[in-house]
């Protein structure tokens, strides 16, 4: 995980369970994890930090879904790398070329493979 070792990944889930353990999984594979509750929450994060290399996002939440969230952060940051999680089945149509699409619930090993996927997309 050396070569990726660090970047910061902002985690956005409404649900706080989901939010801190994938936190948690991220963290353990050497990411540096940010947290937000939704989007509006997340918008409002990357402000304040900064470069953000990968957004995880969920599908379903209140107010704005994952995929409008990530294209809303796409639009100002395009270099950004999107992961969409979600419960849901069929969400493959949604997803623009490029991201990435996880289904809920994940082990390490597949966030980690998910976000795998992320880097080679970009060569």
């Amino acid at each position: 995980m050396d070569a990726i070792s660090r970047e910061r990944v902002l985690v956005v889930d409404d649900d706080p369970l989901i939010r801190i353990g994938t936190a948690v999984m991220l963290s353990d594979l050497g990411f540096a994890p940010l947290m937000a509750a939704d989007a509006e929450d997340a918008i409002a994060r990357m402000g304040e930090e900064g470069a953000v290399e990968i957004l995880v996002t969920d599908y379903e939440m209140p107010h704005y879904t994952g995929v409008e969230l990530a294209a809303m952060v796409k639009a100002v940051r395009p270099e950004t790398r999107i992961l969409v999680v979600s419960g849901q089945n069929g969400l493959e149509r949604m997803i623009a070329p490029g991201w990435g699409l996880l289904a809920k619930p994940f082990t390490p090993e597949e966030l980690c493979a998910a976000l795998g996927r992320l880097e080679t997309r970009l060569h």
